[in-house]
């Protein structure tokens, strides 16, 4: 295995030379693992490594256990050990989620506080395997996930980096026990009270009865979904760009370029157009797609009625689409926390960002001044103080207008900037608490704004950034 593992992490570029690796160790076999062979690894390359355990308040003396067992291992080994404390249930009280999620959250700030003491490149080391990669795709699967879902787990996504990706569960189990490394078991993973637990232990393994590759297969699979995905997704780009003309209160399909595109690529190009007339992805499916495509074979005039209040139309050699501005709609309310570098999808709706991190230092000067974008935007990070989130407007936003301080709510920036009263509450902030700080597509807070005396940068970009811009 421990050949195995370094060949991954070469072939995926995740470690390089001079790089600090911060480890995220829960006393579990497959974070004992990576610990071990990160330790091995640092000895093969010049690089520094270090460990967060995060203790999430919910298991009591066993969690206590867990933290003493991470600390004993890592003197053994000579690396850095840092514990964290987080109440997780209160968490997920105060920020409405699940402990799971509020969990993965604490975990990722525990990331973020240990990366702000480090200078140089840092690079994050989560311990997830081949079994957890095919059970997020069962699970998404079950859920009814898109190409998205089905392509599981990356092995880098930013600077989280995921070196037991290629490892199924058991061959970690054995590994630890040829070098003799004993390891915790969290009491929570050997129920079937949550859902992944269920896919782990019930359904996984009646699918492995059938064919031993089972997990195996899966992760072949999610690659090649992953692969096919990127290529779709610029081909659906290409297309709705020929064949729908996007205008200020309608978005328009020209129905003989529509016709001569394959089947799944009307189908993309149609959600697509409802996506954004919507300005939501839930509650809009197949069904809907379905009824739009019907018009291109009917009469010039004939219509259908669509959720959030949208109407297709046909008219002559085109599909109208458009929103009822008379309808009012009940916003939809969510929040995605950003709990490190990655990917982050917006719920039912169509945007994804993409969240970096950089240190400034004498070689790197660029994003003192960094040329902002309307999709790309940079943040002095040591100013977030209550975390941030992706969300939807709340009362009592605000951001700060200029260097004096002056505070200006996002109700009267909304006002003044003219924006329709029925797009107000689709248009999504980046949050700290109560004080935006980007509001997406328009401005940010000048608070966060990057100085000379920034050590951290965040640097977070939608839909592609600089790409989307230059092919907009």
């Amino acid at each position: 295995m421990r050949k195995q593992v370094f060949d991954y992490i070469v072939k995926h570029d995740m470690i390089r030379e001079g790089d600090t690796v911060i480890a995220g160790v829960s006393g579990g076999a497959d974070s004992v693992c990576l610990l071990r062979l990160l330790a091995d690894y640092a000895g093969k390359v010049s690089i520094m490594l270090r460990v967060v355990h995060v203790e999430h308040g919910i298991r009591g003396q066993e969690a206590l256990d867990d933290m003493a067992f991470v600390q004993k291992l890592c003197e053994k080994l000579n690396v850095p050990c840092t514990v964290y404390h987080y109440q997780v249930p209160k968490l997920a009280k105060e920020q409405g989620v699940s402990e799971e999620e509020a969990g993965r959250w604490a975990r990722y700030q525990a990331f973020g506080r240990e990366r702000e003491k480090i200078d140089g490149r840092v690079k994050i080391a989560v311990a997830h395997n081949r079994n957890d990669k095919a059970e997020t795709m069962l699970w998404n699967l079950i859920r009814g996930s898109g190409m998205t879902g089905l392509s599981g787990i990356a092995p880098v996504r930013g600077d989280v980096i995921r070196p037991l990706l290629g490892q199924e569960r058991p061959a970690i189990e054995q590994y630890l026990a040829r070098i003799h490394q004993d390891y915790r078991t969290d009491s929570t993973n050997l129920t079937e009270d949550y859902t992944r637990n269920k896919i782990r232990h019930a359904i996984l393994p009646v699918m492995e009865q059938i064919n031993k590759q089972a997990v195996k297969n899966i992760d072949h699979a999610c690659d090649r979904i992953s692969q096919a995905q990127e290529y779709l997704r610029g081909v659906v780009a290409y297309e709705f760009r020929r064949i729908v003309q996007v205008k200020k209160d309608c978005l328009c399909i020209e129905i003989a370029k529509l016709d001569q595109t394959e089947t799944y690529i009307k189908n993309e190009i149609v959600l697509k157009v409802l996506y954004q007339c919507a300005g939501s992805r839930k509650d809009i499916g197949k069904v809907h797609v379905d009824e739009v495509l019907s018009l291109m074979t009917k009469e010039s005039g004939k219509q259908v009625s669509l959720p959030y209040g949208m109407k297709a139309q046909k008219s002559y050699n085109m599909i109208i689409v458009k929103k009822d501005r008379e309808q009012k709609q009940v916003p939809e309310t969510f929040q995605v926390l950003i709990s490190g570098a990655g990917k982050y999808n917006i719920p039912n709706r169509e945007e994804v960002f993409e969240v970096f991190f950089e240190n400034i230092n004498e070689k790197n000067k660029k994003f003192v001044n960094p040329k902002q974008k309307t999709y790309t935007k940079w943040f002095d990070y040591d100013k977030i103080k209550d975390g941030l989130v992706i969300r939807t407007r709340r009362s009592g936003d605000y951001f700060i207008m200029d260097e004096k301080g002056h505070r200006q709510s996002v109700k009267s920036f909304f006002i003044n900037e003219k924006i329709p009263r029925e797009q107000r509450d689709e248009i999504l902030l980046l949050a700290d608490g109560s004080h935006i700080v980007w509001m997406i597509g328009y401005r940010i807070s000048f608070y966060y704004k990057i100085c000379n005396d920034t050590k951290r940068v965040l640097k977070i970009q939608m839909n592609g950034g600089d790409k989307s811009e230059r092919e907009g």
